[in-house]
């Protein structure tokens, strides 16, 4: 893609009663207010989530969440079981679903932003910002909106869409680097829970990319297997340079409203770590890359700002998670395109991933994963967020 600047295009949501308003910002025709009406209420929505995740594990039915005949019941009214399990294409009727609510006004809004950047053969930017106490629309996976042909995110050929979720505080985003200047990742490994054969297949599929960029000195990097947050503190508190990036591989938890990351604690035991325990720890670091299921994931009663993600987006330029159960391959083959784009090519985080959701919808079969990954951005100003500067010629490396 021509290094064009996308089209930012916001929506912004507002709810007054029972009514949903999208106050929809774009250049291609200014500010239009529409009515929105959510596919889902807010005791249908979190059955409708986990049918999603349930699709990611390749065992489905016989792994996986469990579905009672209730909810099956429930789930075939809404074209979301087939037989003996969800449907297969689940992801298609709720991406439908979410482009339905828009009604026509937003289907218009959308048509129009789509052409105009066909016209000008730039991407799009798609800018959601919600109330914090509002969070079952946040809740929808938007990233799979579709209109009857194909998913919008994934519809042209002409660039890289992306679907972005902003805090909505007036904070900046930390610098931009210069391009001569090397970036210092931090691997965070925690062995609970994750088998030695998976842990061998991150390892070498991450350092496959990692150990290269560190030869032609594009980063640094360091990892801390098995974690405790004794010995993650100790890291930051003793590095000679803080991490620019996080990198965390292992298991979320979501319970109580409250989202945690999973670290090691006494030999074969866990620690759930808590959004504010990380957010005081890592509270100066540029991106977050959490590849752990349902780190994305927010809470129906108690607000936005408990899932992993979001809290820790507003402490940390921006944060790259997962808002569903990730299989392996997916998320090590996203973060290989992921981190080539970014460290190589130096494409922002939004263009990165976009292209890495754009490798799993064009790779894997089953069209089930490549709307897991989530960013979020804390930040007013809707625009590229680049880690470094590009050069004014960039050359890849040659291994790429």
């Amino acid at each position: 893609m021509a290094n064009r600047i996308p089209i930012s295009t916001e929506l912004e949501f507002d709810v007054c009663g029972n009514s949903v308003n999208i106050t929809w910002r774009a250049p291609t025709f200014g500010r239009r207010k529409i009515p929105f009406k959510p596919p889902y209420d807010e005791a249908t929505l979190p059955l409708v989530v986990k049918a999603l995740d349930a699709i990611q594990y390749p065992g489905h039915p016989q792994q996986g969440p469990q579905f009672s005949a209730d909810e099956q019941a429930r789930l075939q009214k809404l074209e979301l079981w087939q037989s003996d399990r969800v449907a297969a294409d689940a992801y298609k009727h709720v991406g439908i679903a979410i482009y339905d609510g828009l009604g026509e006004e937003g289907k218009d809004a959308l048509n129009d932003v789509r052409n105009e950047a066909i016209n000008q053969r730039r991407s799009i930017n798609y800018i959601l910002r919600f109330p914090k106490e509002d969070v079952h629309l946040a809740a929808l996976p938007w990233e799979l909106i579709s209109d009857q042909d194909q998913p919008v995110l994934l519809s042209r050929g002409t660039g890289i869409d992306s679907c972005e979720r902003y805090v909505d505080i007036d904070r900046a985003l930390p610098p931009t680097l210069p391009s001569d200047q090397h970036l210092h990742l931090l691997a965070l490994l925690p062995h609970y829970g994750i088998p030695q054969e998976i842990r061998q297949q991150e390892h070498t599929a991450r350092l496959e990319s990692w150990g290269k960029l560190r030869e032609t000195k594009h980063i640094t990097f360091d990892e801390i297997g098995p974690v405790t947050m004794r010995q993650l503190d100790d890291y930051l508190r003793n590095a000679q340079r803080r991490p620019d990036i996080i990198h965390y591989f292992g298991h979320g938890s979501y319970r109580d409203g409250q989202g945690y990351l999973i670290f090691d604690h006494d030999g074969d035991e866990r620690e759930l770590v808590s959004t504010v325990k990380l957010a005081a720890a890592l509270g100066d670091v540029r991106l977050l890359v959490i590849h752990a299921c349902q780190s994305a994931m927010i809470d129906q009663d108690c607000g936005l700002l408990t899932g992993v993600a979001p809290a820790l987006s507003l402490v940390t330029g921006a944060v790259v998670a997962m808002q569903l159960t990730v299989q392996i391959a997916a998320a090590m083959r996203f973060s290989e395109v992921f981190y080539e784009e970014l460290l190589v090519r130096y494409r922002s985080v939004q263009e990165a991933v976009g292209l890495g959701r754009q490798s799993l919808f064009s790779e894997f079969p089953d069209n089930a994963n490549w709307y897991v990954p989530t960013l979020y951005i804390r930040s007013r100003e809707p625009k590229p967020f680049h880690l470094q500067q590009p050069p004014h010629t960039i050359k890849p490396p040659e291994f790429f």
